[in-house]
């Protein structure tokens, strides 16, 4: 013990008892605050890591709000993903007009050329062309039928 101290045995008996047994208190005291200090650096370390997680969990709760703020008017999303309980759109109040071009406005629609520049005509009969509508509506019409024309042979397609 007096090793400790960096004393040697010779200085240790002739140092009065009094603060020998001072000398010991104080050592035994530095001894507890070397241990309270490593325990106390332990603390510290896991509470920096602690701040870390805290830091990284706060940032993922404003991402999650951001993203659960998200609708149809701020975002890319489609109206369709809108909850319920979103605000409707106001509608719109009718001007007096009807719907489609108005009058006045020039059409855009192709012109037919004259049959004097066309080189041959085909000429379309509905009762040829009866078969064809009732086989598409049949089709169409039928419970479990696919909707797409021709969808039914292609259905390796659709995988």
């Amino acid at each position: 013990m007096w090793r400790d101290l960096g004393l040697t045995k010779r200085d240790w008996e002739r140092t009065p008892q009094a603060v020998r047994t001072l000398l010991l208190a104080l050592q035994q005291q530095v001894r507890l605050m070397g241990m309270r200090f490593t325990a106390y650096e332990k603390q510290l370390v896991a509470l920096r890591e602690q701040v870390a997680q805290v830091d990284d969990l706060k940032a993922e709760i404003n991402e999650l709000r951001e993203r659960l703020g998200q609708n149809s008017s701020n975002s890319s999303k489609p109206p369709s993903s809108d909850p319920p309980s979103s605000k409707a759109k106001p509608s719109r109040e009718p001007k007096g007009r009807q719907r489609g071009g108005q009058p006045g406005h020039q059409g855009c629609a192709r012109q037919l050329k004259p049959e004097t520049e066309v080189d041959h005509l085909i000429d379309f009969r509905a009762r040829e062309l009866q078969a064809v509508w009732t086989t598409l509506t049949r089709h169409r019409c039928r419970p479990g039928a696919p909707s797409g024309v021709g969808s039914a042979s292609r259905a390796s397609d659709r995988d």
